[in-house]
């Protein structure tokens, strides 16, 4: 699992892709979110802003 960015909302949550698909550390355990379209959709609905995405 590799580190590729962040996303600044209330808190910064880091995310993490591996082999295609995204993750956002929650803590305890990665939630799944999908692949780029999916995660880009994703935090826009939450109108939270994405950084240092590869």
């Amino acid at each position: 699992m590799q580190f590729v960015g962040y996303v600044k909302g209330q808190f910064e949550t880091p995310i993490y892709e591996f082999e295609g698909f995204y993750y956002v550390d929650r803590g305890s355990y990665y939630k799944s979110i999908g692949n780029i379209s999916a995660l880009n959709k994703y935090f826009k609905n939450r109108n939270m802003k994405i950084y240092k995405l590869s």
